[in-house]
């Protein structure tokens, strides 16, 4: 587990991999803006200890998202309160300004049913406290522009063991792809 942040340094794109016309547009400046929610500290240590390494994740993030064209909004250790005055906060500033996309990233320890623990202990649920916030209900100026959610959390104590290598090297259950360069068509649903 690495404690030093990447070295990230972006290099612009010269080449489309897709039509165009299918893309949505990234023109603003700022592309977008960018929340980094980070709790790495919480009130009850022995529930919930402190997550080593976590500001690396929340340096890196920034750097990446700087480095794209994004205006970021960093935040360390919120409370519940804290966490969602933030949200509608953000929100409120991605409705108003210019921008073609929003990201939401939040670290923290998690619980079952997609509950998020806050770094006073209490939890945030995923749907109705973060998702639904950035519907077309409450950012109609977002309507049909990307939302990108990062959610670093566990979802309870139940194990992943993950699976063991393949004796036959890389293996997926994968369909192959129409040809070279090609790849699967998806559905931009606005």
């Amino acid at each position: 587990e690495s404690k030093t942040p990447l070295h990230i340094e972006l290099e612009k794109g010269s080449t489309f991999f897709g039509d165009p016309r299918r893309m949505y547009p990234m023109q603003s400046n700022p592309r977008g803006y960018a929340l980094i929610i980070n709790n790495q500290e919480f009130v009850h240590p022995k529930m919930y200890p402190f997550r080593k390494g976590a500001q690396v994740h929340s340096e890196n993030l920034d750097k990446l998202f700087t480095q794209m064209g994004f205006k970021v909004m960093s935040y360390m250790n919120m409370k519940r309160n804290q966490t969602l005055k933030k949200l509608i906060e953000f929100s409120e500033i991605i409705d108003s300004q210019m921008g073609d996309m929003m990201v939401v990233c939040v670290m923290s320890h998690g619980t079952e049913h997609g509950k998020i623990v806050s770094s006073d202990g209490l939890v945030i649920d995923t749907e109705v406290d973060i998702l639904r916030r950035f519907n077309n209900d409450y950012c109609p100026e977002m309507k049909g522009k990307p939302k990108f959610f990062i959610i670093q959390a566990c979802r309870g104590d139940e194990q992943d063991c993950g699976i063991l290598p393949s004796p036959k090297g890389d293996v997926t259950d994968a369909i192959a792809s129409r040809g070279p360069g090609s790849r699967p068509q998806s559905m931009i649903m606005g």
